[in-house]
């Protein structure tokens, strides 16, 4: 990642690197590299007995979780610096996935712009928490990076709304009136 004073003819240059960031930001990358920080806490949701089968999403205390500014910039910079260490991008991916249900058209969106990074996962994830886009702010959908990746949420919204009418419609909701 930082190979530039490793040659020999460095020997007569100055061993100082400049870079554009805070020291606060550098920080905050070299302890995730070097201390990946551990999973957010998943909360422990068991279904009533009858419901033993149906599918509990996980949620997680996003008070053990990575502030959403604060991840928003160690992708950024996680990009920038081409990050590659498995353990600290699989910290950022479960940290950002926390956000999901809270945060699902920032999540989607932060997940298509760092997608070689975190992988399509983040974003398959997240598509289940977007809100219908007419009721996000014109500063809340901008973080969806491309016109292309805001129409194939339309789409993924439309097929849905198609599929829950037809089931409305051809199934026997209430057989007896």
């Amino acid at each position: 990642m930082f190979t530039c004073c490793d040659s020999v003819s460095s020997q007569h240059r100055s061993h100082t690197l400049d870079l554009d960031e805070s020291q606060g930001s550098l920080t905050s990358l070299l302890r995730l590299i070097h201390s990946p920080p551990s999973p957010p806490t998943q909360f422990i949701r068991k279904p009533r007995e009858e419901k033993v089968k149906t599918h509990l999403p996980v949620r997680f205390d996003l008070s053990t979780a990575i502030p959403l500014p604060i991840l928003r910039l160690l992708l950024q910079l996680a990009d920038k610096y081409a990050l590659s260490d498995p353990e600290s991008l699989k910290a950022l991916r479960e940290h950002l996935l926390a956000y999901a249900p809270t945060d699902g058209l920032e999540v989607y969106g932060l997940g298509l712009r760092y997608l070689d990074l975190i992988g399509e996962h983040v974003v398959n994830e997240a598509s289940q928490y977007i809100f219908p886009l007419p009721t996000y702010s014109l500063d809340q959908i901008q973080v969806v990076p491309s016109v292309h990746d805001h129409h194939r949420i339309l789409r993924l919204q439309n097929f849905r709304a198609k599929a829950l009418q037809k089931i409305v419609v051809e199934e026997d909701l209430f057989p007896h009136g």
